[in-house]
């Protein structure tokens, strides 16, 4: 494992402090996703057979196979019962997505004239 140096803003560094809690996240995962891998080698270590070890990891893949589906499953319900609410409060900040949206309230209410492939587009108060 390589530990990298990192650029620090100080008006910035106390208010957010993600790039530890990733590190110390990162720190329980890779464990814990090894795992399966780690069982695999077990079974051909308490065994001596290949057999053994292709079972554990086909094993290993469909479990994995089912939580993917799974949790893929209920992320997509989650989104759609909260993609209003996303779009407010993702358009309600200073960014791109809050421009988009002032861009198409000027197209819905007729306030940009001109043809978008003739050239650029001209607003009209």
């Amino acid at each position: 494992m390589s530990i990298q140096a990192r650029a620090v803003n100080p008006a910035t560094s106390f208010r957010s402090g993600a790039a530890g809690r990733v590190q110390a996240m990162l720190f329980v995962i890779y464990p814990v996703a090894s795992i399966p891998a780690g069982l695999a080698y077990i079974a051909r270590w308490a065994t001596g057979s290949e057999a053994a070890f292709f079972g554990v990891l086909a094993f290993d893949a469909l479990v994995a196979m089912i939580v993917y589906r799974i949790a893929l499953q209920s992320a997509a319900e989650a989104a759609e019962r909260l993609k209003e609410s996303m779009i407010a409060a993702l358009s309600a900040g200073e960014g791109p997505i809050a421009k988009l949206g002032y861009l198409l309230s000027f197209i819905s209410f007729g306030k940009l004239t001109g043809c978008p492939l003739a050239g650029p587009p001209v607003f009209s108060e």
